[in-house]
């Protein structure tokens, strides 16, 4: 059960999003989504004022491509799956968005206080944040994996097929795909995880 939700509190949005196998769930899927919980809780540990964004976005990929090689999904290094494209594959989507009056909130891509634009870079163009990260920018943090039939095919074929497990993608597929999602708060030590901070240990 992947399950995106959020609520509006005096104005103000939240998204957050939580993926759970049921029972009987493939071990290996079940697996993966413990990765992604652990690599998603990293993420957030990383950040911090005057990093760019899409620094944190390239560590998402990173820290995916590595989990998707230690599955066995790929038989490549998380370096060179970026370089390729392939952890797109199965991670085809921003690491984030900014929270505000609105879900998605506005001026992701702002370069100045113009409003100059920074748009994403070629090999993330659905990155919708390109900002310097700053103290008080509250956004989410939201990594995910998926198994997605037609962003597969073009690599199902040709040079690159042998550096995809396909019998464990497909047996995979069935299960559909994970993403974690937390809204994080910048601070001047570091960040405020609010999705989690009132959860029970």
């Amino acid at each position: 059960l992947l399950l995106d939700c959020g609520a509006n509190v005096r104005g103000y949005a939240s998204g957050i999003t939580r993926t759970t196998p049921g029972a009987g769930c493939d071990p290996r899927f079940k697996a993966l989504v413990s990765g992604m919980e652990k690599l998603q809780l990293e993420l957030c540990a990383e950040i911090r004022a005057g990093m760019p964004f899409g620094a944190l976005h390239h560590s998402s990929h990173l820290k995916i491509g590595a989990l998707l090689q230690e599955s066995g999904v790929l038989k490549c290094g998380p370096e060179e799956a970026i370089a390729k494209g392939f952890t797109r594959v199965f991670y085809p989507h921003g690491l984030g968005h900014h929270l505000g009056l609105q879900v998605h909130d506005v001026a992701g891509k702002l370069a100045s206080p113009k409003g100059d634009l920074q748009p994403p870079p070629p090999e993330h163009p659905y990155l919708r944040t390109t900002r310097t990260i700053e103290e008080r920018h509250l956004f989410t943090v939201e990594p995910g994996l998926y198994f997605i039939p037609m962003l597969q095919r073009p690599f199902r074929e040709g040079e690159h097929a042998a550096s995809f497990d396909w019998k464990l993608i497909d047996e995979l597929g069935a299960c559909g795909g994970i993403r974690i999602e937390d809204n994080i708060l910048v601070t001047a030590q570091g960040y405020r995880n609010l999705t989690r901070e009132h959860l029970p240990n």
